[in-house]
């Protein structure tokens, strides 16, 4: 009896213990060989994807550890996707808002959204490796994979946007 573990292998699995048991082998060789490249084509086109992305996608676990971090999350917060991994997400937080953050997150969690766009007067502080704030916007989305919930940030910095939002205001208001 045949037993796959991938993306269509109960169909696959049935089809090849109906053949006789040298065929199926041979065909169960075959597929797993080639969902195997179909696996790492996905990894390549997701590499890609957070090599490319100018803003920052961090994906963490059910336990808020991040388990993704994209070239732009480096650039944007200054750690190297080695160091960070493993990490909790809380790192990337100034202290004043950790507990509230986390709370928002694990609400999220819980819910039936799967997406969550922040709208611009939803903009929160984030922290970089060396201590300084920034403000950032940022879409949310959740997946469930293998039986584990992720859940990704796609995270823009605003705070040359916001300077520029203040220096219109006040040069509004000085004329």
């Amino acid at each position: 009896m045949v037993s796959l573990k991938f993306y269509g292998g109960q169909e696959l699995a049935a089809a090849l213990n109906a053949m006789p048991p040298k065929v199926a082998r041979k065909n169960a060789l075959k597929a797993l060989r080639a969902a195997a490249e179909g696996d790492r084509a996905r990894a390549a086109l997701l590499q890609g994807v957070l090599d490319g992305s100018i803003d920052a996608i961090v994906t963490v676990d059910a336990h808020q550890r991040v388990v993704i971090f994209s070239t732009g999350a480096e650039q944007l917060f200054g750690w190297c996707a080695d160091e960070i991994i493993g990490q909790p997400l809380s790192v990337l937080l100034p202290d004043r808002v950790r507990e509230a953050h986390a709370g928002h997150v694990a609400g999220f969690q819980r819910s039936s959204i799967r997406h969550k766009a922040m709208q611009q007067r939803s903009v929160v502080a984030a922290r970089r490796k060396d201590g300084t704030e920034v403000h950032v916007e940022a879409s949310l989305s959740k997946v469930v994979s293998g039986g584990a919930l992720y859940m990704t940030a796609i995270v823009r910095d605003v705070t040359q946007r916001e300077a520029a939002e203040e220096e219109l205001r006040a040069s509004a208001g000085a004329g």
